[in-house]
Order: structure tokens, then C-alpha cells, then sequence
């Protein structure tokens, strides 16, 4: 949640562009500080991954953060969520070579709506 690994790969990998989702303000004011000296080839935005585009309630429990449907323990956030495909779009990104989620449990809805015959531009090699 600091950018830990998104700091490694872009000192492994100097020519890409690397862009990080953490919705939450705490977090991503972290992942700014800690890949500033990357400059504009990281990009940290404030929306979370997921398999539909929407506002959720969050809980943020120091480093720990998950949707919930009625308060829990820790601080409750609004956040907003985007679909791959809407991001992509967004961002005018034609290709993505690397996709690492940490998304508390959603990952298998996320890539199941990834996989769908209808995101051409989520395809890993680029073919319609």
C-alpha cells in the first residue's frame, strides 16, 4: 500500500510507464511520496480496480483496507472503483504488458470480467 512494488519494478524496468490505483487518501499520499522521484512515468490514481464502475464503502484499518457493506471496525471511505476496460479507455492505454492486483478478495471478479469476448483492449496480445 506504500508502492514498495511498483517502486521495484520501475527501477528494474526504466522504460515503462507504471500506473497504481489506491483509492485510499492516506495510502496513496504514501505511494506519491515514495515514487515521486520516478516523476511522470508513475502515475498514482485515486480509484481502485474492480469488475464494475461504482462508488463502495470502505474500511481502513491502519494498512489494512476492505469493502464493506455496513461499518466495521477502522475508518470508513468512500471510494470509486473503475473497470479495467474503463481505465484503459480513460488513459488512452492500447496494451497492457503487466497487471499485478491486490484488490482484498475481488481478484477472481476482476479477472473474470477482464476475460470477457468483449474487452478487445484487455486481450494480452492485442488481437481482436
Amino acid at each position: 500500500y506504500v508502492g514498495a512494488w511498483a517502486h521495484s519494478i520501475a527501477t528494474k524496468f526504466p522504460a515503462t510507464t507504471l500506473y497504481v490505483l489506491e483509492p485510499v487518501a492516506s495510502h496513496r499520499s504514501k505511494c506519491i511520496r515514495n515514487l515521486a522521484a520516478f516523476g511522470a512515468r508513475v502515475r498514482v490514481l485515486e480509484y481502485a480496480l474492480g469488475a464494475a464502475d461504482e462508488e463502495l464503502q470502505m474500511t481502513v484499518h491502519g494498512a489494512a483496507s476492505r469493502v464493506v457493506a455496513t461499518a466495521t471496525d477502522g475508518d470508513e471511505v468512500k471510494v470509486h472503483v473503475r473497470t479495467l476496460a474503463t481505465v484503459t479507455e480513460q488513459l488512452n492505454i492500447s496494451f497492457v504488458a503487466l497487471l499485478k492486483l491486490n484488490v482484498e478478495g475481488s481478484e477472481c471478479d476482476i479477472l473474470e470480467h477482464i476475460l470477457k469476448p468483449d474487452l478487445e483492449n484487455t486481450r494480452s496480445n492485442g488481437e481482436k
